[in-house]
């Protein structure tokens, strides 16, 4: 096991330098590269990752873009280039690999902002079994972002946003997973009132019943 370990980090090593020279683009300058071995699938070959953040030269371009490429482990064979050119994209080295549609292969989010309180919008790159290959989901870059959390056993993604009122606004959404698109099953979120020059803070909660969101529940909580 030692000496495959060490065969693997050394290949790798190689990899490193020998792809070096395809890190640069016109205009732009590399300010974050990493690497990493990952399985699609326990059925599919082994991959290699290449996780690169390229900064603009010029005012004129996209401050950032960053670049997924997805290499064979055994002979350093191109699998997919993704690159993407987002405007809003900051530097954020966040890259996690998840099922994030319960299919059983891994699929990509990338961190592209981070607000003050930390919370993140994402890039989701959903692997296409039939395609063989990975396809950006406008539906789940737009839906999910803050704080993301996956329950396999239900099929369910809870989405968790905080913000204003003092800390205590937040807008929770929680979605089911059926045929790779997003259910809204679930949502509690707030609403600041003044009454009587007094702020107070509605908590309502919705849930889809019988194929629409209808309110189920009302509170209120009073800002001090």
């Amino acid at each position: 096991m030692l000496t495959k370990s060490f065969n693997t980090l050394a290949f790798i090593i190689l990899f490193f330098f020998s792809q070096k020279e395809l890190l640069s683009q016109e205009g732009y300058e590399i300010i974050y590269d990493s690497s990493y071995i990952f399985n699609i699938h326990p059925n599919l070959p082994s991959m290699i990752g290449r996780f690169c953040i390229f900064e603009a030269k010029e005012d004129n371009d996209p401050t950032n873009i960053y670049r997924i490429s997805l290499y064979y482990l055994k002979d350093s064979s191109l699998f997919q280039e993704i690159i993407d050119t987002s405007d809003y994209f900051n530097f954020n080295e966040d890259i996690i690999f998840s099922d994030f549609n319960f299919d059983g292969f891994q699929d990509i989010s990338l961190v592209v902002f981070r607000d003050m309180r930390g919370q993140a919008l994402y890039d989701y790159w959903i692997f296409n079994p039939i395609k063989n290959l990975y396809e950006l989901n406008y539906e789940y870059s737009g839906l999910l972002d803050c704080y993301v959390t996956l329950d396999s056993l239900t099929k369910t993604i809870i989405s968790e946003c905080r913000g204003g009122c003092g800390g205590l606004c937040f807008h929770n959404s929680i979605y089911r997973v059926e045929q790779n698109q997003l259910i809204l099953i679930e949502e509690i979120f707030t609403e600041q009132e003044i009454i009587n020059d007094r702020s107070r803070i509605k908590i309502i909660t919705r849930k889809l019943i019988n194929g629409e969101m209808e309110i189920t529940d009302i509170q209120f909580i009073d800002e001090e």
